[in-house]
């Protein structure tokens, strides 16, 4: 059986956005020996397939407050933490990071504060919900938090920024 990375249950992870987040974990499988990716807010595994499909030999985990929802397909072969990902004791390297937890403002500055230190020159951050349609901020305006936030870090932390595919946003770590 394969890894579910296309179909995986999660509506709000689109096809685009499933294949930027498998070739983003490919391209950093490439660069290290023994890569480390982290994918904040679970929920129902979609985006930790993904980042699987592209990393198969990558140590992947994922940190949210309550267990993956639903059955957990067997070659993931992830770690789980259930933490507050804004204070989660995790000891880095990390070389690439999907955030996609609590999108509030202030959660989402945790997070950044939180995680950015551990991760790697050359390494990756990447939001998800950050460029987001009116109608959708409108039907969920706590969605906002993550663009604001992200927007008020990296203004100060001069990342890269390398690609938007659809609602989420990807910086590189300078070398």
């Amino acid at each position: 059986m394969s890894i579910p990375w296309k179909t995986a249950e999660g509506a709000e992870l689109l096809l685009a956005e499933r294949a930027w987040l498998r070739d983003v974990a490919s391209a950093i499988s490439r660069c290290s020996k023994k890569p480390v990716i982290v994918n904040i807010g679970v929920y129902r595994c979609a985006s930790m397939y993904c980042l699987r499909a592209g990393a198969p030999r990558a140590r992947i985990v994922g940190v949210d407050i309550k267990k993956p929802i639903g059955k957990v397909h067997s070659e993931l072969k992830a770690e789980f933490i259930i933490a507050d990902s804004r204070t989660c004791p995790f000891e880095g390297p990390v070389h690439f990071i999907f955030i996609d937890g609590d999108h509030r403002y202030k959660a989402v500055k945790a997070d950044i504060a939180n995680w950015v230190p551990k991760i790697v020159p050359g390494g990756v951050i990447a939001f998800h919900d950050y460029a987001l349609t009116a109608a959708n901020l409108k039907r969920r305006p706590h969605l906002a938090g993550v663009r604001k936030a992200v927007n008020r870090w990296v203004a100060r932390a001069g990342w890269e920024r390398f690609r938007v595919v659809e609602s989420i946003v990807g910086f590189r770590r300078p070398l």
